[in-house]
C-alpha cells in the first residue's frame, strides 16, 4: 500500500525553501501552553490511503507549541493535533470500520493467559502440527529439510505425535498425477469453483459482508523456468476484485507455448460459463460471478485473442489505424542494411467495438487461418474487456525505452553526457534512505537501467522524475515528461481517475504528438500510440492499478519458486499448490486482508525506547519508534517519517509515538515553509 500523500525527505532537501530534517539535539519545550494531543486516529484518517494523489478532505488542527511568535528563520516547529474521534472516509473502504477509535492489543490477551497446554493434549498435538505446517507454506521450507526435522522432533525430541515424513504432515496427494496431454505439452485444471468458494470463506472469517457478484479479472502469461532450458509454464490467473488473494484455474507446461488456444482454454471456458449460468452457493446465499476483464501482455493478448501481433499494420487493439512502416539505413562493414518498424501516427482513428471485432470488419486484424478464440464467448465486450496493461505498457514498454535514449541513445541532442548520467545516478542512488518502506525497491544507478524491473520504473515515474530530471532536461523535454507524469499520476489515482480522465487523455495525446517531433517519427510504436486509448480502460474498469498484472507477475514469481528441481515441474506445482490450499483451510484464521472482528491487532507498536521528546502530560507513558499495519510502517526513522497531513497540505515528521492510557499519539514538527515544485495546473488536482 502506498501513502495517500507520500512526500519523500528527499524533496526536503532537494527544493528550495526546505531545510534539512534532524532530530539530534532538538528537544520539545517543557512548558507549552495549552499543548494538545495528535491521536492516531486522526493521522491515520488524514495522512494514509492506497491512492498516490492527494484528496484533502479531513480536517486536523495544527497549533504551535512555543508561547512566541515563529521566526521567519525558523522553518519547522513542533506541532500536535486536538484530539479529534471524528473518522475519516478514506480508510473506510479499506478496514470496514466506522471509527478509529480503538484499544491497543493487549500482549495479555493476545499471548494467553491461561496455563501451559500439556504436552499431551489433542490441543497441544494440533497446535504443533499447524505450526509446522504454516511454517512450511510460507517459508517454502525443502521437504527434504522438513523430513529431516520432523525425524529429529519424533526421534530426539520425543514428539512421537509428529509424523516422520512432510507428505503427511501437509496432506499431499498421494500416487501419480494425471495430466491432460495437450501438444506440444501437458496441462493441469484446477476447480476454479472450490477456489471461488474458498475466498468467500475467508471473506466470512474475517467478517466482511459477502458480496451479491463476485467480479475476476483473469492474466494469462507465459513464464520461463530456467534459462537453460525452453521448459515453460503457461498459467491462468485469477484474481476477485477488491480480494488481494490470486487463484490458479490451470497450468500448461511445455518447450513451446500451446499450440491451439481453444483446446488449453476449453476447460476454463467451460467453468466460467457454468459458473455464470449458476453461480455459486455460499451459506445460503446465492453469489453471481462475472468475468470483469483480461489483463495480459501484448504478445500473450495477441496469443489468447487470436488476432494480430503490435508490430502488424493493423495490430491496434483499440481502434482501426493502420501502421506505417518507418525504415532507417545502418552501415555496417561497409553494407548498408535496411531496418525499420510499424508505427501509428494517427491519433483520430475511428475505436473498434464489439460488433465490428465479433464480425471481423477488419479482417487484417485478426489470425489470417480466420479462426476464432472461445475466449470471445466469455466476454460481454471483446474490446472494452480486454484491458491495456500498464505494467508492461507504460513502466517496462515505453518508459523504459525513453530512458534509455537519455542514456544509451545514438542521437547527440538526446543523449546524457557521461558526466550527466552520473549526476542523476548518484542522487537516485542517494535518496534511497529517504524511500519509505512501501516501495519493494529502492532507486539504482542508470547504468543499471536495463536491469530495472517494472516496480522501480513506477516509482521513478510517478513519484522521481520531476526532481531527479529537472536539473539535467531542457524545459521542451521536461515539459514533455511532465505530461504522462501526470496523465498517469491521475489515472493510478482511485478517488480522481474517473473526474479527469478526460483530461489524463488529453495529455497522454499531446505527449503521443509530441513523442514523434521531439524524438522521432519511429518512436511512435505501438506502446507510445495505446497510452491514447488508456483512459478509456480507465473509464470503464477503475484506476490503472485495478487492472494491471502486478499482483500477477508476483504470483507468477512465487509458483516458479515452489520448484526444487527440474525434472516434472508441472507435477511438483500441481503438488505444492494443494499443499498451500489444504494449509490455508486448516489455518483459523487465513492473513489475507483485515478482519473487522480483530481490530485491535490491526496496528502494533514496536521499538521502545526511553529518549523522547515527550510532554508534560504524557510523563511515564510508553515510548515507541516504530508503528506498524499490515501493509505499511510509521516510524522515527528517515524513509518512513514524513507525511503530509491532509488539512493544510502539511509536511509532517513523525519524531515520537506515545502509548498513553490506552491511545497512540504522534509527536512530530511541521515545516512552516513550503512551495509548489510541480507546475500548475497539475497543482490544481492537488
Amino acid at each position: 500500500m502506498l501513502f495517500k500523500i507520500i512526500v519523500t525527505n528527499f524533496l526536503i532537501h532537494r527544493q528550495s525553501g526546505y531545510t534539512q530534517v534532524g532530530t539530534a539535539g532538538i528537544q520539545v519545550p517543557l512548558t507549552s501552553p495549552q499543548a494538545n494531543n495528535l491521536n492516531i486516529d486522526s493521522l491515520l484518517t488524514s495522512t494514509l490511503s492506497t491512492n498516490p494523489l492527494f484528496n484533502l478532505g479531513s480536517s486536523l488542527n495544527i497549533t504551535n507549541f512555543s508561547n512566541e511568535e515563529p521566526n521567519s528563520d525558523d522553518e519547522m516547529e513542533y506541532v500536535i493535533s486536538s484530539d479529534s474521534d471524528d473518522c475519516g472516509s478514506d480508510l473506510e473502504e479499506e478496514f470496514d470500520d466506522d471509527s478509529f477509535d480503538w484499544p491497543l492489543s493487549d500482549e495479555n490477551a493476545e499471548n494467553g493467559d491461561d496455563d501451559d497446554v500439556s504436552p499431551d493434549t489433542e490441543e497441544f498435538q494440533n497446535d504443533v502440527k499447524q505450526s509446522l505446517v504454516q511454517w512450511v507454506v510460507e517459508c517454502n521450507i525443502p521437504r527434504c529439510h522438513v523430513n529431516n526435522l520432523l525425524k529429529r522432533l519424533h526421534n530426539d525430541a520425543k514428539l512421537t505425535f509428529l509424523p516422520i515424513d512432510s507428505r503427511t504432515l501437509l496432506s499431499s496427494r498421494r500416487g501419480k498425477i494425471q495430466l491432460i496431454d495437450m501438444p506440444p505439452g501437458k496441462y493441469q485444471h484446477f476447480d476454479i469453483a472450490a477456489a471461488l468458494l474458498n475466498i468467500l470463506s475467508a471473506m466470512a472469517e474475517h467478517g466482511k459482508e459477502l458480496p451479491d457478484v463476485l467480479y475476476i479479472l483473469i492474466n494469462i502469461d507465459g513464464i520461463p523456468l530456467s534459462k537453460s532450458s525452453l521448459s515453460d509454464f503457461w498459467p491462468i490467473l485469477i484474481k476477485v476484485l477488491g480480494w488481494d488473494e490470486i487463484v490458479v484455474g490451470g497450468i500448461y507446461h511445455g518447450a513451446k507455448k500451446p499450440a491451439d488456444i481453444n483446446q488449453y482454454l476449453a476447460r476454463f471456458r467451460d467453468d466460467i460459463l457454468r459458473l455464470r449460468a449458476t453461480g455459486l452457493e455460499f451459506r445460503g446465499k446465492k453469489v453471481e460471478v462475472v468475468l470483469t476483464a483480461i489483463c495480459c501482455d501484448t504478445p500473450a493478448t495477441t496469443f489468447v485473442m487470436s488476432i494480430a501481433t503490435h508490430n502488424a499494420y493493423y495490430g491496434c487493439r483499440k481502434c482501426t489505424t493502420r501502421g506505417t512502416w518507418v525504415g532507417n539505413i545502418i552501415t555496417s562493414s561497409s553494407q548498408a542494411k535496411t531496418a525499420g518498424r510499424v508505427t501509428y501516427s494517427e491519433l483520430d482513428a475511428p475505436l473498434r467495438t464489439d460488433e465490428s471485432f465479433r464480425t471481423r470488419a477488419q479482417l487484417k486484424h485478426h489470425n489470417k487461418d480466420g479462426k476464432k478464440s472461445i475466449m470471445e464467448e466469455l466476454l460481454q465486450d471483446v474490446i472494452g474487456d480486454v484491458v491495456l496493461d500498464y505494467m508492461h505498457l507504460v513502466c517496462i514498454g515505453f518508459r523504459k525505452k525513453e530512458l534509455k535514449e537519455w542514456v544509451f541513445g545514438k542521437f547527440d541532442h538526446l543523449r546524457f553526457s557521461v558526466q550527466t548520467s552520473r549526476e542523476i545516478s548518484a542522487f537516485l542512488i542517494g535518496i534511497g534512505v529517504y524511500i519509505p518502506s512501501d516501495f519493494p525497491r529502492t532507486p539504482r544507478s542508470l547504468l543499471e537501467l536495463p536491469r530495472w524491473k517494472a516496480t522501480e520504473m513506477r516509482l521513478d515515474l510517478l513519484y522521481i522524475c520531476p526532481v531527479a530530471y529537472k536539473p539535467h532536461l531542457n524545459e521542451e523535454r521536461y515539459n514533455h515528461m511532465m505530461l504522462l507524469h501526470v496523465a498517469v499520476k491521475i489515472l493510478v489515482n482511485r478517488d480522481m481517475c474517473q473526474i479527469y480522465a478526460p483530461y489524463a487523455e488529453f495529455l497522454l495525446r499531446l505527449y503521443v504528438t509530441n513523442s514523434g517531433k521531439l524524438y522521432c517519427a519511429k518512436f511512435v510504436t505501438f506502446n507510445v500510440h495505446s497510452l491514447i486509448h488508456l483512459a478509456n480502460d480507465v473509464r470503464k474498469h477503475g484506476c490503472l492499478d485495478d487492472f494491471s498484472s502486478f499482483p500477477f507477475e508476483n504470483k507468477l514469481q512465487k509458483m516458479k519458486n515452489l520448484l526444487r528441481r527440474s525434472g516434472r515441474p508441472l507435477q511438483q506445482i500441481v503438488r505444492r499448490l494443494e499443499e498451500i490450499d489444504n494449509a490455508n483451510r486448516k489455518k483459523e484464521e487465513i492473513l489475507v486482508g483485515y478482519s473487522s472482528s480483530n481490530i485491535a491487532g490491526q496496528y502494533k507498536l514496536d521499538d521502545i525506547h526511553y529518549t523522547g521528546p515527550i510532554l508534560p502530560q504524557f510523563a511515564g507513558a510508553e515510548q515507541y519508534k516504530v508503528l506498524r499495519f499490515k501493509k505499511y510502517v510509521l516510524s522515527t526513522s528517515l524513509g518512513n517519517n514524513c507525511v503530509f497531513l491532509d488539512n493544510e497540505n502539511d509536511v509532517f515528521v513523525i519524531d515520537n509515538f506515545i502509548k498513553h492510557h490506552e491511545r497512540v499519539h504522534v509527536i512530530g514538527r511541521r515545516f512552516m515553509k513550503k512551495e509548489i515544485c510541480i507546475p500548475i495546473p497539475y497543482h490544481l488536482l492537488l
